[in-house]
């Protein structure tokens, strides 16, 4: 039986950092035992990611949301319904977003997602408060740490 993964990405999916990490895995790994698919709150805006994705057995599903900070609320049950839905084995998430990070992680877990991995792409220093990103950390980093079973970054900074 095949292991389902989801790969949750914060942004549109574009041909950035964190879409050609995913590609280059998906493009690697064996697809007799993992299917991987892939959700963007947004939309897919590369359609030979797209194609390439699909030719390969995988999809990718889009929210269409509105980057409204309100309108976190709709993601949220959106990604709680989707990953009841589908019934992904483990939801990968992968963002610059620690609020976006938080809210898809409590999400997989409230939806019942067997392993949770977060994997965070954001070197700023919020450890000054200048960002202005101090009091997302306040609440948002709890929610991270309860609702994940595995915390990755990709650099000790953006740890």
């Amino acid at each position: 039986m095949k292991v389902k993964v989801l790969e949750i990405n914060g942004y549109a999916m574009l041909y950035r950092g964190a879409e050609i990490l995913l590609l280059n895995i998906y493009r690697e790994m064996d697809k007799d035992e993992i299917q991987m698919d892939f959700l963007t709150p947004h939309n897919c805006r590369n359609d030979q990611m797209r194609k390439e994705i699909e030719s390969r057995g995988g999809k990718i599903y889009e929210l269409n949301a509105i980057d409204k900070p309100l309108l976190n609320k709709l993601v949220f049950f959106s990604l709680i319904r989707f990953i009841k839905t589908h019934q992904y084995d483990i939801v990968h998430i992968h963002t610059g977003s620690i609020v976006y990070m938080a809210l898809a992680c409590l999400a997989a877990k409230t939806a019942g997602a067997k392993a949770i991995i977060v994997h965070s792409h954001n070197s700023a220093d919020v450890s000054t408060g200048k960002t202005g990103l101090g009091w997302k950390v306040k609440i948002c980093r709890p929610i991270i740490q309860k609702c994940s079973d595995y915390k990755w970054a990709c650099s000790d900074k953006a740890a």
